[in-house]
């Protein structure tokens, strides 16, 4: 839920919306891919393996995505300002673009309970927080259930 907010801020509202759909898109491929990395930890295991296939499966997956995090944590920049590996122009020009268009500053760590409340009667959040429900008990019924149904 964060995500799709936080995009908001830094992408013009053009960009938010294909990488939304990108996004959503990409479930599907998603699920066809697991299902397809899940049945070949399912049916490729070795005979004399001590743990079963999913278990592996799980171990397998989670050191990538700890993998993945680690690097996204190393190399990801908190902001255009910050970024090593763009040009002094490229980051005034990535830090304009977000001002102009949105009309936003670009970096505040005050906690301001008013930006809550304007939050909470923003519908487009409402909307968001919609899909989100939506699109998730797809996603757990469509794999989660399904594979722990058989233990």
């Amino acid at each position: 839920m964060v995500f799709p907010i936080s995009m908001s801020l830094f992408v013009s509202p053009i960009s938010n919306r294909i990488v939304s759909w990108g996004r959503y898109c990409g479930l599907g491929i998603g699920q066809i891919l697991g299902g397809a990395i899940s049945f070949g930890f399912q049916h490729f295991t070795p005979a004399n393996a001590s743990i079963e296939g999913w278990r592996i499966m799980f171990i397998a997956l989670g050191i990538v995505t700890v993998l993945v995090g680690v690097a996204t944590y190393l190399y990801l920049p908190d902001s255009p300002m910050t970024s090593d590996w763009l040009t002094l122009d490229e980051r005034v020009f990535a830090i304009r673009r977000v001002v102009e268009r949105n009309q936003t500053g670009i970096s505040s760590r005050r906690f301001i309970p008013k930006h809550v409340v304007e939050a909470l009667l923003d519908p487009q959040f409402y909307l968001l927080f919609v899909l989100t429900v939506l699109v998730c008990p797809t996603l757990l019924l469509s794999s989660g259930l399904t594979l722990t149904a058989g233990m």
